[in-house]
């Protein structure tokens, strides 16, 4: 810096000619100047899009701490929004590869409910006080598209995207592209975990219509656990309104299966009119 001012400054350039040069370089200095901190303030914008993706496995504990994203077992309560109601309810999900299954039991103004449902990898499904009803597996394959493993993915392209502030955190965006798609993390400039997963893509909505949404997925109050960083709350967000919140207090990882538990369950179908069946 001491280097820079010296060859800028006025003194060096002779008679009249020095006030109308001295007059262009200031806004060089002072630009020069702001880069300069604004690099002491922000490291991570120094830093290459690979260097910070480095940083951010680094942090997790490793790239196995990257596939414990999609390799754990959480209990804890949910929390989950339809339109103006909100319900709450205990919740057991298993997330093994491509393959979720979620059990939960929920207060209905009262009632209890028991609700599960289940995603083997291809199809989806859902049993709700007895009845099993197929669901759409779109929604499902759209999501493992944009999941924390894309951080793991050695053909993905990275770039830089803009900072924002999420829960009071600085973060820089991170732009991953891969196999024609975008989603953007938002890691954390001091720690360096995810705070948060921007993508859009289609699913069915609510209208059972098939339409591109924005989706988030927020990671928040970060533990570590068996030697990694994981977040014991995960909040998704659905066309910028909050869709549901998981709240963790159990977290174990590779959690064993059996090969039936992401089965379909038989039933028969129910041919009853609507009025036979309330007899």
């Amino acid at each position: 810096m001491k280097l820079l001012l010296k060859s800028l400054s006025l003194s060096n350039i002779p008679g009249k000619r020095a006030k109308k040069t001295g007059f262009f370089f200031i806004p060089l200095l002072l630009t020069a100047s702001a880069a300069i901190i604004g690099w002491g303030c922000h490291p991570l914008l120094a830093q290459t899009p690979r260097e910070i993706v480095d940083q951010c496995i680094t942090a997790l504990g490793g790239e196995e701490a990257i596939r414990n994203f999609s390799n754990f077992k959480g209990v804890g309560e949910l929390q989950f929004f339809f339109g103006t109601h909100e319900f709450k309810g205990d919740i057991a999900i298993i997330k093994k590869g491509k393959k979720t299954l979620m059990k939960g039991e929920f207060n209905f103004g009262g009632n209890k409910m028991k609700m599960v449902r289940c995603f083997d990898g291809k199809t989806a499904w859902m049993e709700r006080m007895g009845s099993i009803s197929d669901q759409p597996a779109l929604n499902d394959l759209s999501e493992l598209d944009h999941t924390p493993l894309l951080l793991l993915e050695k053909e993905a392209a990275f770039s830089l995207g803009e900072p924002t502030e999420i829960e009071g955190k600085k973060t820089i965006g991170l732009v991953v592209n891969f196999k024609d798609k975008k989603t953007t993390f938002f890691i954390d400039q001091t720690d360096y975990t995810i705070k948060e997963i921007r993508y859009s893509d289609l699913f069915y909505g609510d209208s059972l219509n098939k339409e591109t949404l924005e989706k988030r997925i927020r990671f928040l109050d970060y533990e570590k656990i068996a030697g990694f960083m994981f977040p014991s709350r995960m909040i998704h967000y659905q066309k910028g309104e909050k869709q549901m919140e998981f709240d963790f207090q159990e977290i174990m990882f590779d959690p064993k299966v059996t090969p039936g538990m992401f089965e379909r369950p038989d039933q028969e179908l129910d041919l009853r009119t609507r009025e036979e069946s309330y007899h």
